[in-house]
C-alpha cells in the first residue's frame, strides 16, 4: 500500500477513520478510536512475480463496520509499485461497499381541541415515536418541513386564521415546528428533542410535543375537525433519511 497521508479520508458514525500500514506494507489497517476495533483491513498477496508480469494477484478487504458513504460506494485504496531499480508507479483498488438497510421510524396521531371544546381533548398532545437505526447510527430527528411554506391540512388545502394563511416557522436546527398567523403570532407549536444519536442496531423514542395556542379556520368538510401530516425524518451518519408520519388532528371550538 502507498503511505497512509495518500488514503482517502473517511468516517463511520460520525468519526474520523484513521489508517495504520504495517512494517510490510502489505496490510493496511482503517480505525476510528482503537485499532484493536477495525473498521476495515486490507491485505495484499505476496503471490507476484518480480521478473515477469503478474496478472490476477489476490488481495483481501474485511469490513468490520459500516462507512459512511457521503459521496458514494466507491472507495479507492492507494497501492504502489516498485521495480528492482527504484521505479515506483501508483495505481489504485476501488473497494465497492453497498450502503445497508436505512433503519425504520413509527408514525404518531395527536388530538386537540380549540377550546371551549367539543371534544374530550385539550389543547396540549404529546406521544413517541420508535426509530430504530441499522448499521449506521442516527445522528438527527428533526420536521420534514419548509421554513415559510403554507401549513398544508391532509387534503392539501392551505390552513388559516381569520381568513390569513398560516405558514411554517422552523427552529433549533428543524426540532422546532411553529405555524404563524399573518401578524406572525403562534398559533401551534411542536416539538422534538433537541439531539438525538443511536448507535447501530439500536432503538430509542422520540416524545413529540404539541400545543394549540389559537384557533384556525375549519372551513366546508372540516367544520368540526381538521388534520394535518408532518413528515418526521430520522437521519444516519451518511445521510440516508427515513420518514415517518405524525398527523395531528384539531377539533373545532
Amino acid at each position: 500500500f502507498d503511505a497512509i497521508k495518500t488514503q482517502p479520508a473517511l468516517t463511520s458514525g460520525g468519526e474520523a477513520v484513521s489508517y495504520s500500514l504495517s512494517a510490510d506494507g502489505l496490510t493496511l489497517t482503517a480505525y476510528t478510536t482503537d485499532i484493536t476495533s477495525p473498521v476495515f483491513v486490507a491485505h495484499l498477496s505476496t503471490l507476484w512475480n518480480a521478473t515477469t508480469n503478474s496478472t490476477n494477484v489476490p488481495f483481501d478487504i474485511t469490513l468490520y463496520k459500516a462507512l459512511d458513504q457521503i459521496t458514494g460506494d466507491e472507495i479507492d485504496l492507494k497501492i504502489i509499485t516498485t521495480d528492482n531499480d527504484g521505479d515506483s508507479v501508483q495505481s489504485t483498488i476501488v473497494m465497492h461497499v453497498s450502503d445497508a438497510s436505512p433503519g425504520t421510524i413509527s408514525d404518531l396521531t395527536l388530538v386537540v381541541s380549540e377550546q371551549p371544546n367539543v371534544a374530550a381533548y385539550g389543547t396540549i398532545a404529546s406521544g413517541y415515536i420508535m426509530v430504530s437505526a441499522s448499521a449506521d447510527p442516527i445522528v438527527a430527528v428533526l420536521f420534514n418541513l419548509i421554513h415559510g411554506a403554507n401549513v398544508l391540512d391532509q387534503s392539501g388545502d392551505v390552513i388559516s386564521q381569520n381568513g390569513g394563511v398560516l405558514t411554517w416557522s422552523l427552529g433549533v436546527n428543524g426540532t422546532v415546528a411553529e405555524a404563524l398567523n399573518s401578524s406572525g403570532q403562534v398559533v401551534f407549536r411542536m416539538s422534538l428533542p433537541n439531539s438525538a444519536h443511536i448507535d447501530p442496531g439500536q432503538n430509542a423514542q422520540f416524545k413529540v410535543d404539541f400545543e394549540l395556542l389559537g384557533p384556525i379556520d375549519h372551513l366546508g368538510l372540516a367544520d368540526l375537525l381538521n388534520s394535518i401530516d408532518i413528515g418526521i425524518n430520522a437521519i444516519d451518519s451518511d445521510n440516508t433519511v427515513i420518514t415517518g408520519e405524525l398527523t395531528v388532528t384539531i377539533y373545532d371550538g
